[in-house]
């Protein structure tokens, strides 16, 4: 099975990745995916929703990485449903798993990813912009050569990133480059923060630096 969701991962990493961008994928029509972009590009990051450790995240960043959950959850179980992923039986027991994000939860990550982030900063690891590049270029590179060897569900969703970028008024070059090499680079930054817990404290033990983290952050709301 991990095989067969292969491509649903792929999608939900591309989605936290986008800096909060309300993108829908699947067998919506184009003009969705037009004016999904259009309304993430004209959102503005507006008032500070809070800081952490002085970190800002913007009521911009909270509303749109709402828009994104809620076109990702519908999507996602669509591009299941292409690809012929799951049985009946097995998507109900995937929706049953993977419920909607309320605003409470995606509020919450969105403060743990920009607490996480910094507290890689502090520790001295770093990620390059190359570095980042190599990755996002890679999931492209992965939807491409699905797509080439028939897979529907990666086809759409190329279309559909493709169709989203114009939104934004970016060729999909340039939303790669301005907005998943960023966003990627801030994801690797955590992942590393991660692994390198898990080398110093155990492997398990990255759930309890993360609690404990949260606990002692500074979390200001204005």
């Amino acid at each position: 099975m991990k095989k067969k969701l292969c491509i649903v991962a792929i999608v939900g990493i591309v989605a936290l990745a986008c800096a909060g961008a309300a993108a829908a994928y699947a067998t919506m029509p184009h003009g969705e995916f037009l004016c999904a972009g259009e309304t993430a590009a004209d959102t503005a990051d507006g008032d500070v929703y809070a800081t952490v450790n002085g970190r800002p995240v913007y009521e911009g960043q909270v509303e749109r990485a709402m828009q994104t959950e809620a076109l990702m959850y519908e999507s996602s179980l669509q591009l299941i449903e292409i690809g012929g992923y799951l049985t009946e039986e097995e998507m109900a027991e995937y929706e049953a798993a993977y419920p909607p994000s309320t605003q409470e939860e995606v509020e919450q990550r969105l403060l743990r990813e920009a607490l996480l982030t910094g507290l890689a900063e502090e520790r001295g690891l770093s990620v390059t912009e190359e570095e980042a590049r190599e990755y996002a270029d890679n999931i492209n590179d992965t939807l491409e050569e699905m797509a080439e060897a028939g897979d529907a569900a990666a086809q759409y969703m190329l279309d559909s990133l493709e169709t989203y970028a114009a939104g934004m008024g970016m060729t999909y070059a340039e939303y790669t480059e301005e907005i998943l090499v960023p966003t990627w680079r801030d994801a690797l930054l955590r992942s590393a923060l991660c692994e390198q817990v898990e080398a110093e404290e155990g492997p398990d033990a990255w759930e309890a630096f993360v609690q404990d983290a949260l606990e002692n952050a500074e979390i200001v709301y204005p």
